[in-house]
């Protein structure tokens, strides 16, 4: 039977547009001044699953969201120990009470990991790692069928009071290779995505040396290895910028274990602060002298300001629809806040910035 020609064009058209994979390139990472909430499930549906290789469909909406990380990208400089990382031009922020500082570098070859920041031994001392050299979480321009491999070398040391010890030493091996082996539609919750699957292996090894003070020395404590599956899907999608979904593999089963993905689009940190609503604004920010919170809804709320240690250093009754108070006690620098009901339930949380 003879088939309409002008019924087939279109059909073999679509059919071809659809199975072509994406590039995605430096341009397509989020950038300074963007807030990213992303979603976190612990403990995914048998339907997530990788999938093969070549052009694929995958269906994720069956991910949950059992806890949501905020995640502020900023100015590196702004950041704990930025001295350290003279090469960033990228920092990531991952939480607000308790927040850990990650330096990245985005470039036309890659998006790298340089080392992070933050109370890494939970006794409030802020310290830094530096990697060795520079870990590449992908390669730029991405495409379909492009491997890479890394070995990143880092050494922690800090205080860590314990019965006959005083510190701790850290020293870390990690090796790891990725592939783009598979490309085609993505749904998630947030939507359907033409994307690039990233496949990636790594193997850790961690030696722990504590240190004696009386005779002083340092001793070997522990080794550890570790191994992951980790599968990424990456997306040149207008105002997306980060992993649209990650989602790590049972080694030996090859079930998942966990998932993060995205929650919604980034939005712009400075106009809506850290918040999916619209029911507070914060300006002027940076701020000088002063601040005001201007807010919706939130009768008999507060306001609480930490400074980057997680301490709060101030707070304040929210007074009707702006709250402003005087910020010249405060140094220069990054500001935490977060808004709470009478019943003491977080409505929102954010940064500031002062900076004369």
């Amino acid at each position: 039977m003879k088939k309409n020609l002008l019924t087939i064009i279109p059909l073999f058209v679509s059919i071809f547009s659809f199975s072509q994979p994406v590039t995605v390139t430096t341009a397509d990472i989020v950038g300074v001044g963007k807030t990213i909430y992303q979603a976190n499930d612990t403990l995914p549906a048998v339907s997530i699953l990788p999938g093969g290789m070549g052009n694929q469909t995958w269906n994720f909406s069956a991910l949950n969201n059992h806890y949501a990380d905020t995640m502020l990208f900023m100015n590196p400089s702004l950041m704990p120990k930025a001295s350290m990382f003279p090469s960033s031009n990228l920092g990531l922020q991952q939480g607000v009470a308790s927040p850990a500082w990650v330096f990245l570098l985005n470039n036309s070859s890659g998006l790298y990991i340089i080392g992070q920041s933050g109370d890494l031994f939970g006794n409030g001392d802020t310290l830094a790692v530096v990697f060795s050299n520079n870990q590449r979480i992908v390669k730029f321009p991405a495409n379909y069928n492009d491997i890479g491999s890394d070995t990143i070398v880092y050494q922690l040391t800090g205080a860590f009071i314990s019965p006959g010890i005083d510190s701790l030493r850290i020293k870390h091996i990690g090796l790891s290779s990725y592939k783009i082996d598979a490309y085609g539609n993505l749904t998630t919750p947030l939507g359907t995505f033409s994307t690039l699957r990233q496949s990636e292996i790594n193997h850790g090894h961690d030696s722990i040396f504590v240190h004696i003070p009386s005779p002083p020395m340092w001793a070997f404590a522990q080794e550890s290895f570790d191994s992951s599956y980790v599968f990424r899907w990456w997306t040149n999608a207008p105002n997306v910028g980060f992993p649209l979904v990650e989602v790590t593999f049972d080694s030996t089963t090859m079930a998942a274990v966990s998932a993060t993905w995205l929650l919604a689009n980034p939005v712009n940190t400075a106009v809506t602060e850290n918040s999916i609503s619209n029911d507070a604004g914060i300006f002027p920010n940076p701020a000088s002298d002063a601040v005001n919170f201007s807010m919706l809804n939130m009768n008999k709320a507060m306001i609480q300001v930490y400074d980057m240690n997680g301490n709060e250093i101030f707070s304040t009754p929210v007074m009707g629809t702006v709250t402003k108070f005087s910020t010249s006690a405060f140094a220069n620098g990054i500001y935490l806040y977060r808004i709470v009901n009478a019943d003491g339930k977080e409505m929102k949380n954010g940064k500031f910035i002062v900076n004369r």
